[in-house]
């Protein structure tokens, strides 16, 4: 059964523009991302589905911020799968655009995204969900070959490497939350240029739970210091601890901890990673708070009184 004008499937896509708190975009700038994101998502949605329909909305975000709402309609496909398929595909796509890249990062920040949107049907099977995106992704990878597309993406950066007020872009299936991953300023140079292998330069911000391990504490209580630790995926690192309580503690000889190699911390942290030829590498790292500490031997858990 064919999709319908009754039928359609809508897929939004919104970019995100990390702007510099108290400045402003400038209106040139600001015509010619438009122009030039607008240009390709219009090509996208051609090659990918000749009989989409194509809106655009330019939306204010919270303060330092800004979004380009896309919204394609999607009609004419042969049956509900294809016209998902198609959907997906679209966000993808522009993702692609807007990170120069076919690389698993995109894939993998997508993935997830892809399954939850309103095109995706929650009693789908999970292997039909992921038959659809991979082909969804093939799809993609073929359009965003268009020479076209590709000089548009580096015109885009110029154009942003041009304004100091721009300090971020990022892809999203919504406007509702920032990206979690983006192309910072230092790298639009780059960008602008059209690198094979441009996915190096890309930058993502997460926040997760994790067992880590103390490496060396900060025993003098003095602002700013960060403490070093290490993990299985990263190795050693350093680290800030904003956990008020867990430092009060510490510092006031409250928390009784012998000091000692292997002490284990379950922590949630908040991370900034750069991609270094296809390994992330921690840039900055905050712990937000520590939930229990594991000694060699033994277990105790910090909420207990530790």
């Amino acid at each position: 059964m064919n999709i319908t004008d009754d039928q359609e499937i809508s897929q939004e896509i919104s970019i995100y523009l990390g702007i510099t708190p108290g400045r402003a975009i400038q209106a040139d700038t600001a015509w010619n991302i438009i122009k030039e994101i607008s240009f390709a998502s219009k090509e996208l949605h051609y090659f990918l589905s000749p009989n989409t329909k194509f809106e655009l909305d330019l939306l204010s975000g919270d303060q330092g911020s800004l979004w380009l709402k896309f919204v394609g309609k999607i009609t004419g496909e042969n049956d509900l799968k294809s016209g998902k398929s198609t959907s997906q595909a679209i966000l993808i796509a522009l993702a692609l655009y807007v990170f120069q890249s076919g690389g698993e990062i995109v894939k993998d920040v997508f993935k997830n995204q892809i399954v939850s949107q309103p095109a995706s049907t929650p009693d789908m099977p999970p292997a039909q969900k992921e038959e659809i995106i991979q082909e969804a992704t093939r799809r993609a990878e073929q359009a965003v070959k268009n020479q076209a597309i590709q000089e548009s993406s580096k015109r885009l950066y110029k154009k942003l490497d041009n304004d100091d007020s721009v300090q971020e872009i990022g892809v999203s299936s919504s406007n509702a939350q920032k990206p979690n991953i983006f192309v910072g300023r230092k790298d639009f140079r780059k960008f602008s240029l059209g690198k094979d292998e441009i996915e190096t330069f890309l930058t993502r911000e997460r926040v997760y739970s994790d067992e880590i391990t103390l490496v060396s504490p900060v025993l003098i209580k003095k602002a700013n210091r960060k403490w070093e630790f290490k993990d299985s995926s990263h190795g050693k690192f350093h680290a800030s601890i904003n956990d008020k309580g867990f430092l009060d503690r510490f510092y006031n000889g409250e928390l009784h901890v012998e000091l000692r190699p292997d002490i284990r911390l379950n922590v949630i942290i908040k991370v900034i990673e750069k991609n270094d030829e296809g390994f992330w590498k921690i840039e900055k790292a905050e712990i937000l708070e520590i939930e229990g500490i594991s000694l060699p031997l033994k277990q105790t858990n910090f909420n207990d009184g530790l």
